[in-house]
C-alpha cells in the first residue's frame, strides 16, 4: 500500500506538471536549459549505487554465512545515499545565489517541489535504513 500510495502521489504530481507545462512549453523548456544536468546523472548514479548495495544488504540478511556484513552494508548504503542529499544541496543553493526560487517561474515551482518531494523521500529512507541497520546487527534468532 505505501508503494501504491508513493506511485499514485508521483504520478499525480508529474500529470500536472505535464498539464502545466502544455500552455507554457517555450518557459519550460527555457528554464530547463538553466539546469545541471551533471547533478541528475550524478544523483542517479548515486541513488542506483546506494539501492544496489542495500540489495545486497538484503541479501546477507537471508545467508547465515554473510549476514555480519548485512549491518555494514546497509550503513554503506546510508553513507552513499547521503550523497544524493549533498548534491541535492549544492543544486539548490546554486539555483537560490543565481536568483531562482520556486517563485521565479512555474517551471521552478514545480521543479523545487517535485526535487524537495524525492528529496524528502530519499531523507525518510535514509531514517528507515539507520533504524534497520540496528537490527540487523542483532544475530537472527534460533529456529527451533
Amino acid at each position: 500500500m505505501l508503494l501504491f500510495g508513493d506511485m499514485l502521489v508521483f504520478t499525480v504530481l508529474f500529470v500536472v506538471y505535464l498539464h502545466a507545462r502544455g500552455p507554457e512549453r517555450d518557459l519550460f523548456a527555457s528554464s530547463q536549459d538553466h539546469l545541471n544536468r551533471s547533478f541528475g546523472a550524478i544523483n542517479t548514479l548515486i541513488l542506483l549505487t546506494s539501492s544496489i548495495i542495500v540489495v545486497f544488504a538484503t541479501r546477507a540478511l537471508k545467508d547465515p554465512r554473510w549476514q555480519h556484513l548485512a549491518s555494514r552494508l546497509t550503513i554503506a548504503g546510508v553513507l552513499v545515499g547521503t550523497c544524493f542529499v549533498v548534491v541535492k544541496l549544492v543544486e539548490y543553493t546554486q539555483k537560490v545565489h543565481a536568483g531562482i526560487t520556486p517563485t521565479t517561474n512555474h517551471f521552478y515551482m514545480y521543479y523545487f517541489v517535485l526535487k524537495g518531494s524525492h528529496l524528502v523521500h530519499v531523507l525518510i529512507g535514509l531514517t528507515v535504513l539507520t533504524v534497520l541497520s540496528r537490527f540487523a546487527r542483532k544475530p537472527a534468532p534460533a529456529v527451533r
